[in-house]
């Protein structure tokens, strides 16, 4: 065999002999390689050639077009944007690796960019991984602006509007009532009793089935599900999406794709393990007021196959998965630390409402501190600070600025719920701010002045929450029940002392949770919890058990789905 150092022959190199060898081949290709590198290195930093399109982008900290900006804070990024935004002003750039990032810290700029010119701003960032391969192209958070994403929501934005609010009252009233019961019977537990209140309201809403208890599969499933989708949709973690040139190799050839095959294998049977149930239910003449049943009805009129109509109802659950319970425990959060607007809001309950009876939805006009202060919380803590990014589709121009296609916009809530010019003293917790407030969080975003609007703990523009009317027709519901009923206090310790608790901990996770925390929930009086057990018991709803339809051999293949998450690292709950 031969050695390293042998002579090849070569074509013959002008002014050098008619062979070389590997040692010297070696030493050249290093040096071509690195004299490459820094050729582009000099082109990214004088934006010539290729990277010409990044002249004129909106000032940021010192980056490279290559490498990035260094430092690039992942954890909470939201809090350094804001200081960002401080240095360089309201637009500012920043790269993660090779991806261009464009940062929007004002109403303004988030009102004209992502609603004015939506037709541009309204794209996701490429998550090839999950999107594409994992959900088949079909979860509507992550789709990009296209006809496929027009026509879910167009579909999602039929069903879930005003006549369909009122049907979906009666299971609204249930949830509450028993999250509110749960809280009397093991108020230390309240961190899981708003997620199994979150997962409930998602599965009535979206096919008609309730969870009475977080254990049941179904209603474990759709938790752990939420936990593992978190891990799934981070695009720097998969060889596709931080190298795209690979998603052109064959999946025969894509060894590395074999774990992706495996996820939306399970997806796909959450999906049938929920659609299909739903779809005999119908056909058995049995109408339930829920998402699936009304898209069941009318799916084939409307263009959709079989399986596409899985996909978008399970989308649908998946999008909302986590955000509930997490705005329910961020309320229980700002009810501990301020004993001043808890004194207020039972001083108001207890005039308008009374200590025989819970407030209903009916009620909410009377009760205007009640609203203040989910608005204020929205504000303080909402589930997201940055919500889900956007993506432009081409080239723009904004304020001079030049924004290429493809970057990736990120509307900054934060900044704007922490602008000290329009709310003085932002770290404090002062519902007053909304008294006289009168619109809702869905009127308010389409307010022509942005400056006007409430907060954005909804999102924004043409991609803002599909099922904003549920869910702050929920939040009313099930805030209002709570804060008549109960006192939220700090825990305390062994000593009698206040456990502190630290309202800025997100649990770390891609999207806003609140660490856990300890809190202190009382019955107000043994009146309030006897109302509470007597309106619980006395409640009804057409919404069905899970454990009913479980029973009933509907919905069995959710134990299945749970095994395989509880084997899935991604999945770090429910273990």
């Amino acid at each position: 065999m031969s050695s390293l150092n042998q002579s090849i022959p070569l074509a013959e190199v002008p002014g050098e002999a008619g062979s070389v060898t590997w040692s010297s081949i070696i030493p050249r290709t290093l040096v071509s390689l690195v004299a490459f590198a820094v050729f582009h290195r000099v082109l990214a930093h004088l934006k010539l050639g290729p990277y010409a399109q990044y002249k004129d982008l909106p000032p940021g900290p010192p980056s490279n077009v290559i490498l990035g900006t260094p430092n690039y804070v992942t954890h909470q990024p939201h809090h350094w944007y804001r200081s960002l935004f401080k240095k360089y002003g309201p637009i500012v750039s920043v790269w993660k690796g090779r991806n261009l990032h464009i940062v929007l810290n004002t109403a303004e700029d988030i009102k004209e960019l992502c609603e004015k010119r939506g037709t541009i701003y309204s794209s996701r960032p490429q998550m090839y991984v999950f999107h594409d391969i994992i959900f088949n192209g079909m979860f509507i958070a992550s789709c990009p602006y296209n006809d496929s994403w027009r026509k879910q929501r167009k579909t999602m934005m039929s069903i879930v509007g005003p006549a369909q609010l009122k049907k979906l009252a009666p299971a609204q009233e249930y949830e509450a009532k028993q999250y509110c019961r749960d809280l009397l019977d093991s108020p230390e537990n309240f961190y899981l009793h708003a997620e199994r209140f979150g997962s409930s309201i998602l599965t009535a809403t979206v096919y008609g089935y309730r969870a009475h208890d977080i254990t049941h599969p179904s209603a474990l499933a759709l938790l752990m599900m939420g936990s593992w989708m978190e891990h799934k949709m981070h695009p720097t973690r998969w060889l596709d999406d931080n190298w795209p040139i690979l998603q052109r190799v064959p999946n025969s050839l894509a060894y590395w794709r074999w774990q992706h095959f495996k996820d939306r294998e399970l997806l796909y049977k959450m999906t049938r393990a929920w659609w299909e149930p739903c779809k005999k239910r119908l056909a058995d003449g049995i109408d339930v007021p829920c998402f699936a049943t009304q898209l069941a009805k009318s799916y084939e009129a409307d263009g959709w196959t079989d399986e596409e109509a899985g996909y978008v109802t399970t989308s649908l659950l998946l999008a909302g998965a986590g955000t509930t319970g997490a705005t329910m425990n961020f309320f229980v959060m700002g009810c501990c630390t301020n004993p001043e607007a808890m004194a207020k809001v039972h001083e108001e309950l207890d005039r308008v409402i009374g200590p025989d009876r819970l407030p209903e939805a009916a009620d909410e006009p009377n009760l205007p501190y009640v609203r203040a202060m989910i608005k204020e919380n929205l504000r303080w803590r909402p589930f997201s600070n940055q919500g889900f990014h956007h993506a432009t589709t081409k080239d723009d121009t904004y304020k001079g600025f030049r924004i290429p296609a493809g970057t990736r916009i990120i509307p900054n809530a934060y900044s704007i719920h922490f602008d000290e010019a329009k709310y003085p003293n932002p770290d404090l917790y002062i519902p007053e701010r909304y008294l006289g407030f009168k619109a809702g969080a869905a009127e308010a975003a389409g307010f022509k002045n942005p400056e006007d609007r409430d907060h954005f703990g909804y999102g924004a523009g043409r991609r803002i929450c599909a099922g904003l009317p549920v869910a702050e027709a929920s939040l009313f519901i099930v805030v209002s029940k709570l804060l008549w009923g109960f006192n939220i206090t700090p825990s305390k310790d062994e000593n009698g002392k206040e456990i502190p608790i630290n309202t800025l901990a997100y649990d770390g996770g891609l999207f806003g949770k609140p660490e856990l925390f300890k809190a202190l929930i009382t019955p107000r009086s043994k009146n309030h919890a006897d109302v509470i057990r007597k309106s619980f018991a006395e409640a009804t709803t057409d919404v069905r058990s899970l454990a009913e339809e479980s029973a009933s051999g509907n919905l069995g293949g959710m134990q299945e789905i749970v095994n395989a998450l509880k084997l899935d690292p991604d999945c770090t709950v429910g273990k």
